[in-house]
């Protein structure tokens, strides 16, 4: 029990084990207040940092997909524009040359035509075709005529039915339709 003799007029503590007085203890715990605020306030900072950072990083990762994306689908279109160039040289090239089958093409479009044997028939072929073809015989009823607004490498026969034309540069453009529709 403690006994006061008299009134107390104040108080003051003292930690005895460190020697200090209640101002500097209170002091003591403000500045350990203060730095642990500090303490809080910059994790809270960088927290805050970081997650802005996040967003700017998911964000420059999305645009760079997008833009993979589209590089990947303009080098697929690029490609194939360039597969069906070279396509339509090579096939021009051969055509030029000589390098086709003039009569083995006679005799498939003859065949896709249709025409029963002995029908008469006509194979337009360019006049360069025609002579390369001119010793050759074909099956009855069969003539061919050179046709100067038909191109090389071009078979167009004409029988009761119609006519059917084998064009090597229509065929190349109708795939190139098909792989642009397909990039698509």
């Amino acid at each position: 029990m403690i006994r006061v003799l008299r009134k107390p007029a104040g108080v003051r503590l003292v930690d005895e084990e460190a020697g200090l007085a209640s101002s500097e203890i209170a002091e003591r715990a403000a500045d350990e207040r203060a730095e642990a605020a500090r303490r809080e306030g910059r994790a809270a900072g960088e927290a805050c940092a970081i997650e802005g950072a996040a967003g700017i990083l998911e964000q420059a990762a999305a645009k760079l997909d997008r833009s993979r994306e589209e590089a990947v689908e303009a080098l697929s279109r690029t490609a194939a524009e360039l597969a069906v160039e070279i396509a339509r040289h090579l096939v021009g090239a051969a055509i030029e040359t000589g390098r086709v089958d003039l009569e083995a093409l006679v005799r498939e479009s003859l065949a896709v035509a249709g025409s029963p044997r002995g029908e008469n028939v006509v194979v337009h072929l360019n006049p360069t075709d025609a002579e390369a073809l001119s010793g050759v015989s074909f099956r009855p009823g069969t003539e061919i005529q050179a046709d100067a607004e038909v191109a090389r490498g071009q078979v167009h026969i004409a029988n009761e039915r119609g006519l059917l034309v084998h064009d090597p540069e229509r065929a190349i453009s109708m795939i190139a339709e098909r792989i642009w529709g397909e990039l698509r």
